[in-house]
């Protein structure tokens, strides 16, 4: 969580850096005229920097660059398949597994690769507690700060309404958000009190102090970005001075002088508050006098297009450009408006027809037994449960303690109506395999564990069964730089223990999920611009090979598999999605009548994020997309 957490401030980071550099630019042309434009671009980035989400358009002023997170965490993983793959090996599907190479791989432990870990996850794994460091030590001075400004003002007097006559040599200054409070020194003349009261007052109408609160807030999580110290600095000065003129136009520009030499006396012997987030102070006398004595009224119409040409400014710099390669559309995803225009290319396959599966819950995985009975996953981690069609699952049980960190999140895989197992990781980092053998009633937990090695409370499980007492795991970590830990288990007691049976960190792609054939074992995986996209092992063979499926059709630069589904009754009958990335984004339908060795195209998927795919038996295909619904294909 905590990874997840800095990553995603890096990025914000990242975006917030490009933001302020174009402010600081604009900043530029807007010298001559009324300050308060110029403090009003300092809003995005304050967005920018307290937010985590932005909308997309096409009018987006901001480059459309990888973020750190996507370039850390999805790296393309390029070791290829060696040829020999010497002692990793594990059995096929049934008993003829060779405990002799099993040995060696769960005596060996770490691989070379695993034990050496890239400076950039060296980086990352440093660079979180430094992080949360730096923003604890800004918090505790905000905090120290506070304490001894409130012990200060505890004498203070008040005058009238929210002000407040303190002794000292300080200068001006408001304290608090909800209840703000104006706290003046003793020194100043009746006209000196009127003009500070009328600024102090504008900073409030305007909600300054809450501002100031967020703006401490942001400079505290992204104290590590000499940038946000600079916009903090320079947003403060262009609120100041907004003030200033704020006043000269309330009160009439014949008291810029006096004003001004008001500033002046309180510059001069009197100490400015600073770094507390609940009260702040009137400092930098020398920019704001010289603003005061270049400040002239704009023109109405002038002003009115500079206004109207900074908020289109602000929307541009508010949004995203479109496809913006975050983790959330990495898979390509396309909008309504790009779907549309598909329509209109010269389709290479027809069109499927597809008709919604009214549910009561969101899925994430399907596996049917027979066209009635089946078991399936949702996307709150409940296990439901059918004997009477895919529209009447009611659940089962509860998985407890899912790790949030887990990109793949559960699996699950069924036998038949009495065997069920579900795949997942706690929130302690440990890999558990739940399941039941008499359809329900009764839930047994299984953890699996790894010689030498140590889940990391993120990454994936996946989870398939052959028959009804062999099964493979499959666990895969979260990608760091290219480097993804994946791991496979198996079973010969119906899920009592799992041992390790191979290493395949070798496997190029990132694996979507695992499943059987007919005495075939097959691992779908996104490729991300490699030319594998399923990979499979026969029973009594070691080695792994890219599955014959199909050509890159013309126009596709890739694709990505999802696991592949076969039938429960006929092992020979299944079905295949792949992900065909070119120009647009595709999901083509496969099928096949032979355990996978031959497949064909049935046509194109009309959905735009398909996640998964089944079979209930009689052709009855169905998909899953990535928001839980479903879906059945004619």
């Amino acid at each position: 969580m905590l990874q997840q957490i800095f990553l995603k401030v890096m990025d914000m980071s990242f975006t917030a850096a490009i933001i302020i550099g174009i402010v600081l630019i604009v900043r530029i042309f807007l010298k001559r005229f009324p300050k308060y434009i110029s403090y009003a671009l300092w809003s995005v980035v304050l967005f920018r920097l307290l937010c985590p989400y932005s909308f997309e358009s096409a009018y987006s002023l901001v480059p459309d660059v990888k973020p750190v997170s996507y370039q850390y965490e999805m790296a393309t993983d390029t070791v290829s398949v060696p040829e020999e793959s010497g002692g990793e090996n594990f059995s096929g599907i049934a008993s003829d597994l060779r405990k002799s190479d099993i040995q060696a791989v769960s005596g060996s432990g770490r691989t070379d690769t695993d034990a050496k870990l890239s400076w950039q996850t060296r980086c990352v794994t440093f660079g979180k507690y430094v992080w949360v460091l730096g923003v604890c030590v800004m918090l505790f001075y905000s905090i120290v700060s506070m304490i001894k400004i409130r012990q200060k003002v505890s004498v203070s007097v008040r005058v009238r309404d929210n002000i407040y006559i303190t002794e000292g040599h300080i200068s001006p200054f408001v304290m608090g958000v909800f209840r703000p409070r104006i706290y003046l020194p003793d020194c100043l003349s009746e006209k000196e009190q009127e003009y500070i009261i009328f600024h102090e007052r504008c900073h409030i109408r305007r909600l300054d102090p809450v501002i100031r609160v967020l703006a401490f807030l942001a400079l505290s999580i992204h104290w590590f970005n000499p940038l946000v110290w600079v916009a903090f600095i320079i947003s403060g000065k262009d609120m100041e001075m907004s003030c200033d003129e704020a006043v000269i136009r309330k009160m009439g520009e014949n008291i810029r002088a006096d004003y001004a030499q008001s500033l002046l006396a309180l510059a001069t012997g009197h100490r400015v508050v600073r770094g507390i987030p609940l009260a702040f102070g009137e400092g930098d006398t020398k920019s704001r006098v010289q603003n005061l004595a270049k400040f002239r009224k704009t023109r109405r119409w002038v002003l009115f297009v500079i206004i109207l040409a900074v908020a289109i400014l602000i929307l541009c710099l508010v949004s995203n450009p479109k496809n913006q390669n975050t983790k959330k559309t990495q898979s390509n995803q396309l909008t309504t408006e790009e779907a549309s225009e598909m329509d209109k290319v010269d389709d290479t396959y027809k069109k499927l027809t597809i008709s919604t599966v009214d549910l009561s819950y969101s899925l994430r995985k399907v596996a049917m037994c027979s066209t009635n009975e089946g078991w399936a996953l949702s996307t709150e981690d409940e296990i439901l449960f059918t004997d009477s069609g895919i529209e009447n699952f009611s659940v089962t049980r509860q998985l407890e303690s899912v790790s949030s960190l887990n990109d793949g999140q559960a699996d699950l895989c069924a036998v038949d109506r009495q065997s069920a197992y579900v795949a997942y990781i706690s929130e302690e980092g440990r890999l558990f395999v739940d399941y039941t053998t008499d359809g329900g009633d009764n839930w047994k937990q299984t953890e699996v564990t790894s010689p030498g090695d140590a889940f990391d409370g993120s990454g994936s499980a996946y989870i398939s069964f052959s028959d009804k007492d062999h099964g493979y795991l499959l666990y895969c970590s979260s990608p760091a730089a290219g480097q993804m830990t994946k791991r496979l288990f198996y079973t010969e007691n119906a899920g009592e223990s799992f041992s390790p049976a191979d290493d395949l960190s070798r496997l190029s792609g990132y694996p979507q999920g695992i499943s059987f054939s007919a005495g075939t074992c097959y691992i779908a995986v996104a490729s991300h611009g490699e030319d594998a996209y399923l990979y499979e092992k026969e029973s009594g063979t070691d080695q792994w090979k890219k599955a014959e499926v199909m050509e890159l059709p013309e126009g596709v630069r890739y694709m990505d598999g999802f696991v592949s589904a076969f039938d429960s009754q006929n092992k020979s009958e299944g079905m295949l999605v792949l992900k065909a990335v070119g120009d647009d984004v595709r999901f083509l339908l496969l099928t096949t009548e032979d355990a996978g060795a031959n497949w064909s195209v049935q046509g194109e998927i009309p959905s735009e994020n398909v996640s998964g795919c089944f079979d209930a038996g009689e052709q009855q295909f169905y998909v899953i997309d990535e928001l839980g619904s479903l879906y059945k294909l004619f």
